[in-house]
C-alpha cells in the first residue's frame, strides 16, 4: 500500500480527466490518513468515494475535515446523531463497519454520522474573523505510512461537484514537488491547530452547525488553542445577509480576542468569592446579653458565666489581644506609686 504506485498528473480538470476515478479514490484506497479543506462539504461525498472508503475505513483510516458553516439539514442531524454516540465500544465499532461500510454502497448522512461515532473523523467549523463571506479554500492531503500527496483546486467536497461542477485541481506529491506539497500540509496544521479548546469544541460545533441550519445569528465564547498552544478566548458573531426572498446570500463573521475581558471576570469572580468567605467567618451579636454588672462576666445560653473575651470569641471567632488604655495606665501607676510611698513611710 503507497501513494507512490500511483502515477499522478500535475493536475486534472473536468471535461479532460475523471478527477474522482482518476485522483480521489485511488488516492483514499492508498491512504491511511485524509485531510480536507473546504468552503462546501456534503456527506454526499461519501457516497462518492464508494468502496474505496470502505477499504479505508476499515485499515483504520481517519478523516480530519475543516469547512464553512454551510451545512445541510440532514448534515446536521447527522453530526448531532455522531457526536451523540461517540462513546462506543470496539466490538460496536466493528459492527458499524460492518453495517455502514459495505460495498461501497450507503447513505451519505447514515456514514458521516457512523465515522463521526467511531471516532474516524473529526471536523472543524471555519468561520471568517471579520467582514462578509465564508471559508472558501480548498485544500487537501493524502497520507499513507511514508508519503504525502497534497492538493489544490477548486473542487468542494461533494458528490455534485465531482459529478457536475467544472472543476481543476493541481497536485503536489512529497516525493516529487517536496516544497509546495509540504506548505499545503502546513497550511492545513496552521488552520487545526488554531483549534477550539476541546472543553467548548461540542457545544460550539452544535451552536454553528444549528445556526448554519437556520440561518440565525450566532453569538458565542469559546477558548482556542493557538500554534503555541497557548489558550485564548474569543468571541464570535455569525450572521446572514439575505436578499428580498429571505435567501441567505452570504455569511458575515467576526471574532473578538476577550483574553483579557475573561480574566478581569475571573479576578472580580474571584474576589466576590473571597469576600463570601470573609463574610461568612464573621458573626454578629444582637438582642438582649445578660452581663453581670459587678465583674461584667457574660451568661451563655448553658447558664454559665464567662469573661467578655471568652464569650465573644466564642460566638464571633474573634480573638483578643490585650493592651492598657491611658485611663487604666494613669489608675495602675498611681496605685502602683501610692504603695511605693507608703512602704517608703514604713521603714
Amino acid at each position: 500500500m503507497s501513494l507512490k504506485q500511483i502515477s499522478y498528473q500535475e493536475d486534472y480538470r473536468t471535461g479532460q480527466d475523471d478527477i474522482l476515478n482518476s485522483l480521489f479514490r485511488p488516492s483514499l484506497r492508498e491512504s491511511t490518513s485524509y485531510w480536507r479543506a473546504v468552503g462546501y462539504f456534503s456527506s454526499s461525498v461519501f457516497e462518492a468515494f464508494g468502496e474505496p472508503l470502505d477499504e479505508f475505513v476499515k485499515r483504520n483510516g481517519s478523516i480530519k475535515l475543516i469547512t464553512s458553516v454551510e451545512l445541510t439539514e440532514d448534515d446536521y442531524a447527522a453530526i448531532e446523531k455522531g457526536l451523540s454516540h461517540q462513546e462506543v465500544t470496539k466490538s460496536r465499532i466493528e459492527q458499524i463497519i460492518n453495517e455502514e461500510f459495505v460495498s461501497g454502497i450507503g447513505n451519505g448522512a447514515s456514514r458521516l454520522a457512523a465515522l463521526l461515532e467511531i471516532g474516524r473523523l473529526e471536523i472543524q467549523i471555519a468561520i471568517p474573523k471579520k467582514g462578509r463571506g465564508i471559508y472558501h479554500e480548498k485544500v487537501g492531503v493524502f497520507f499513507d505510512h511514508e508519503e504525502y500527496v497534497a492538493f489544490s483546486g477548486s473542487s468542494n467536497e461533494s458528490k455534485n461537484a465531482f459529478e457536475n461542477n467544472y472543476e481543476c485541481i493541481d497536485v503536489y506529491p512529497s516525493w516529487e514537488i517536496p516544497s509546495r506539497a509540504l506548505r499545503k500540509r502546513k497550511y492545513f496544521i496552521d488552520l487545526w491547530e488554531n483549534s477550539i479548546h476541546p472543553e467548548d469544541k461540542e457545544k460550539v460545533f452544535a451552536g454553528l452547525a444549528r445556526a448554519s441550519v437556520r440561518k440565525q445569528p450566532f453569538i458565542h465564547e469559546y477558548q482556542i488553542i493557538r500554534k503555541d498552544r497557548s489558550a485564548r478566548w474569543v468571541r464570535d458573531h455569525v450572521s446572514w445577509e439575505k436578499d428580498e426572498q429571505g435567501d441567505p446570500v452570504s455569511v458575515n463573521g467576526v471574532t473578538y480576542d476577550i483574553t483579557e475581558l475573561k480574566q478581569a471576570e475571573e479576578k472580580r469572580e474571584q474576589l466576590i468569592q473571597e469576600l463570601q468567605e470573609s463574610l461568612d467567618k464573621v458573626n454578629t451579636l444582637s438582642g438582649l446579653l445578660p452581663i453581670c454588672a459587678w465583674c461584667k462576666k457574660l451568661r451563655d445560653d448553658e447558664g454559665y458565666w464567662k469573661s467578655v473575651e471568652e464569650y465573644i470569641t466564642a460566638h464571633t471567632g474573634a480573638e483578643f489581644t490585650h493592651g492598657m488604655c491611658p485611663e487604666c495606665f494613669d489608675r495602675v501607676m498611681a496605685e502602683e506609686n501610692g504603695k511605693k510611698n507608703n512602704n517608703s513611710e514604713g521603714r
